[in-house]
């Protein structure tokens, strides 16, 4: 069901993500609301599911207020315009202050948002897994950013040290409510506490990456301090909600390198390839975030080299 609008006051295009969905806040004399207009029915379908899966529980989403599958229409509650990532570049902004809520959000979408979550709550091909980590961040890393960026050839071995890494999470990890791009530009600030959006492409899958998402975020770009009390207040919580006995260090260290590896690619191909600039400037922040979890993660020489590679490319590149 679509709901009456009434007279419509103003139609004003909002800022979208990476997809090709379109955004729209729609003023009317009943408040404001945001239209999303998405071309992929199964999509538009998933994300009023797993809002409705989420709100459900406790986890903060826009309430969906209408869909109309024929026009590919999903109207939703306007959240506002204040994200965790503008509030982090304003001036004196506390950072672990604004992130303490966020947490608290991630570990109640992560446990509370798992009970009665299918892979067919939503529409992922698959969990998150180890073919997910190879072929969907891996080699989406050497396609788009490695090659399609810096023209640089894979080193040998890549390949074969991605599916051995991508092997060392256990399969027990991949049972929790994976957002997969749990970031700061997709957490919006309320006066009643923070907001998720753009969850439409969640799967089951471990702890760890939504965490690798928030805490080794490029967009927030936060010091390696700020990350390890991050990193120290989510483990107090996730022992508070139960569950601290699931979490993996080994499932952290290989799927924060993947999430890593994802994101450079996402830079690569929205930046160059789909020509919005706007993700260029966030490049070497992700690089040396990669650079710096890698310290962690043994046996893995042919990734080692490609990021080293990569990070010289770079930096040698004119501005």
């Amino acid at each position: 069901m679509f709901p009456d609008l009434g007279r419509v006051e103003s139609v004003v295009p909002l800022a979208g993500d990476g997809s090709t969905r379109r955004f729209f806040r729609i003023r009317t004399g009943q408040g404001s609301r945001v239209l999303l207009v998405g071309p992929d029915p199964q999509e538009n379908a998933a994300y009023v599911r797993i809002a409705r899966h989420l709100g459900a529980r406790g986890v903060r989403v826009p309430e969906v207020l209408g869909l109309d599958p024929a026009r590919g229409w999903v109207l939703a509650e306007d959240l506002g315009d204040r994200s965790l990532f503008g509030a982090l570049r304003e001036p004196g902004a506390d950072r672990v202050g604004l992130y303490r809520p966020v947490l608290d959000l991630l570990v109640r979408m992560q446990v509370a948002g798992s009970k009665g979550f299918r892979l067919e709550t939503g529409f992922a091909p698959r969990p998150y897994d180890a073919r997910t980590m190879v072929e969907d961040e891996g080699l989406y890393f050497v396609r788009e950013f490695l090659e399609g960026v810096l023209g640089l050839r894979a080193p040998a071995g890549l390949g074969t040290d991605l599916e051995a890494l991508a092997r060392r999470v256990p399969r027990e990890a991949g049972r929790f409510f994976l957002h997969r791009d749990f970031q700061s530009r997709n957490i919006h600030l309320l006066p009643d506490g923070p907001a998720v959006i753009d969850f439409q492409g969640a799967r089951p899958g471990p702890l760890a990456y939504d965490a690798a998402a928030l805490i080794l975020d490029p967009y927030a770009n936060n010091p390696k301090e700020v990350r390890e009390v991050l990193m120290a207040e989510y483990l107090h919580r996730l022992r508070k909600a139960g569950a601290g006995h699931a979490w993996q260090p080994e499932a952290w260290a290989v799927v924060g390198t993947f999430r890593l590896l994802q994101v450079l690619g996402a830079f690569g191909k929205l930046g160059w390839r789909m020509k919005k600039p706007g993700f260029r400037e966030h490049v070497p922040a992700a690089l040396d975030l990669l650079n710096d979890h890698l310290a962690r993660v043994d046996g893995v020489a042919a990734v080692r080299k490609a990021v080293t590679r990569a990070r010289e490319a770079w930096a040698s590149r004119s501005p």
